[in-house]
């Protein structure tokens, strides 16, 4: 008798969704997706979103190199994670 482990049955799930995904192609993997893409945001919106996530990654690196403190990358982390909720409730009708 063979038994299925935990990890037998993650490694088969994966392995599932990763076939499926390659057989959608990009269309249907942002039809399941929701949320938002960039061409729907405005100008303004795309400048912003560009701005928001060039400061998140590059404090991203200062926080793991101990250039700033946890507030300021809290800080930075949570305007870009409000960004991105308030342009999917506005393009998707979602909240996040």
């Amino acid at each position: 008798m063979t038994t299925v482990t935990r990890e037998d049955k993650e490694m088969e799930d994966k392995k599932y969704y990763k076939d499926e995904l390659q057989k959608l192609g990009i269309e249907g993997i942002e039809s399941v997706a929701g949320g938002y893409t960039m061409e729907q945001l405005t100008e303004e919106e795309r400048k912003r979103a560009v701005e928001l996530d060039a400061k998140w990654k590059e404090a991203t690196s200062d926080y793991m190199n101990g250039r700033i403190t946890t507030a300021e990358y809290r800080a930075i982390n949570e305007a870009h994670n409000d960004f991105i909720r308030m342009m999917t409730k506005k393009y998707d009708g979602r909240d996040i």
